[in-house]
């Protein structure tokens, strides 16, 4: 679990430097197709990606061989950055911007961080069920996502 944290924690670092950074601008959630402009898009990128900072922290403390009382007991670290998550993809789901190269970034970054959310709740569900390899793959399958969503942010595709 260890080396899929280190290139979780890579991935994570290339993608906040593409990313920018901002004091985050609204922080509830956004009304579906609210034009934004470009501080708040790069706020709640910021935003997911702490989140995602946050949970590979969690797994970082995690013993080299993760027992099921470990994973247990790091289950509920992994709440909050879920529940800033969750905030940060609804924001960039619902949000519209006027610069069309950075909308088209928005949309696809939107897409790919659903993807990140998902594997941040299955990595959580293996957690509190004790289950190491139901883990160990939901950690797999979170770096898999967040090297979709650097792939985006690096290209402006």
């Amino acid at each position: 679990m260890r080396t899929t944290l280190t290139a979780l924690l890579l991935v994570l670092a290339t993608f906040l430097a593409a990313c920018g950074g901002s004091d985050p601008v609204m922080t509830g959630t956004l009304a579906v197709g609210r034009t934004v402009g470009a501080d708040q898009y790069l706020a709640d990128a910021a935003a997911g990606a702490q989140a995602v900072r946050d949970v590979a922290s969690a797994v970082a403390a995690l013993p080299a061989r993760a027992t099921p009382a470990s994973l247990k007991a790091m289950a509920g670290d992994l709440t909050e950055p879920i529940r800033q998550a969750e905030g940060a993809s609804q924001r960039l789901s619902a949000m519209r911007l006027e610069d069309q190269r950075l909308e088209s970034q928005r949309a696809q970054s939107a897409t790919a961080y659903t993807q990140v959310l998902a594997a941040m709740r299955r990595l959580q569900s293996a957690a509190r069920s004790g289950e190491p390899e139901a883990a160990r793959k939901a950690a797999v399958d979170l770096d898999a996502a967040v090297q979709q969503l650097t792939q985006i942010r690096r290209t402006g595709d």
